[in-house]
């Protein structure tokens, strides 16, 4: 027991345990709250790492796309990519009209449709010729390309039709991907302005943690101190009262810094926790109590008034005349209200001269 600075007098031995028991228990519990604090704390930091990680991770990403394009911003990057568009557009267009033209012109270049030209002016100088080649159905070389059945041109119409809804399908694609590339990827200021905005929010946090600490550390120590400043106090105005109550039976009250009420045994010596009274005597202990606190928050020039609902109801005969007396003292100094409806007490009331207002029932 001497190890943790306990006495083994049989007299103060429990009073000792109690109190250890009570500051161990109020000590687990200031130590869980300081986990609980560093818990959070760990959160806070945790959740910076994970955004100052995902900035950096995104500036990569941007990075890398813009080294792959060989640009140096993302406006820039925008801008080229708006120009590879508009020339996918035309070389797309001067690809349509090439065909069309190659379809026009029967797979002859413009040297080869000269030549025929000018065969068909050498042709047409002579008239015979010119009849013998309108009445021969079959010719070497045809005077003008092909020209399809309306068949086969619907037929080509589906195919270029479908080939322009493929076309159109395929930069609404490239047009959706473009735009989801950029959309996905946000502003490294607005990562920035998040990072300041988590930042200032931690230290926000991490501020009003110490300011709680130190503001209930402060509560606390004011606390113990008026406790102690209090329960001395308290103590000789609750003891003075319950010895003229309890029938010499105890010889001493302590109130302890918690405010918790021990009583000594005449007999054995031993502190008792008034929890472990009789209800007679913690009545008679409470009753005390009542005017010992009266007396802390009041003063002599301006005394406070106290009211009683039916406070002897454990009390016997002698006790009773005992607590009136005391009442009978109080009342010289502060106004007593007292409501009862023993018999006995209004008697002994009557008896002292004290002011009786008896309430009718209706």
């Amino acid at each position: 027991m001497a190890k943790v600075g306990l006495s083994c007098s049989p007299g103060n031995l429990k009073f000792q345990i109690d109190a250890l028991r009570i500051n161990l228990r109020r000590f687990r519990e200031l130590d869980s709250t300081y986990s609980n604090c560093l818990k959070t704390a760990e959160t806070l930091k945790s959740k910076d790492s994970a955004l100052t990680e995902e900035y950096e991770q995104a500036c990569l990403r941007i990075q890398s796309l813009l080294i792959q394009a060989n640009v140096s911003a993302p406006d820039e990057f925008r801008l080229e990519c708006q120009k590879r568009q508009k020339l996918l557009e035309l070389v797309e267009k001067e690809s349509s009209r090439n065909r069309e033209f190659q379809r026009l012109a029967g797979n002859r270049t413009l040297l080869q449709w000269k030549d025929q030209l000018d065969q068909l002016e050498q042709q047409s100088a002579s008239a015979p010729n010119l009849q013998s080649m309108e009445k021969g159905p079959e010719s070497d070389a045809p005077l003008l390309p092909y020209l399809p059945s309306i068949a086969e041109a619907q037929e080509e119409e589906k195919g270029i039709s479908s080939r322009l809804s493929s076309a159109r399908e395929e930069y609404a694609r490239a047009v959706e991907r473009t735009h989801n590339a950029f959309q996905n990827f946000r502003l490294s200021s607005e990562i920035e302005e998040d990072l300041a905005s988590a930042q200032r929010e931690f230290e926000e946090l991490e501020k009003n943690r110490m300011a709680l600490g130190i503001a209930l550390d402060t509560m606390e120590n004011l606390a113990r101190q008026q406790q102690e400043v209090l329960a001395p106090q308290l103590n000789s105005g609750v003891e003075q009262r319950f010895l003229r109550l309890c029938g010499h039976r105890y010889e001493e009250v302590k109130i302890d810094p918690d405010f918790q009420v021990w009583v000594r045994e005449i007999n054995t010596l031993e502190l008792r926790l008034a929890e472990h009274l009789s209800r007679g005597t913690q009545d008679q202990l409470y009753f005390a109590m009542r005017f010992g606190i009266l007396d802390l928050i009041s003063n002599e020039s301006e005394p406070c008034p106290c009211f009683l609902d039916e406070p002897f109801a454990a009390y016997d005969r002698t006790r009773l005349e005992e607590a009136f007396e005391i009442l009978l003292d109080e009342s010289r100094r502060r106004q007593l209200v007292l409501f009862t409806c023993r018999e006995d007490l209004l008697e002994l009331a009557l008896r002292k001269g004290v002011h009786v207002i008896h309430l009718a029932s209706c």
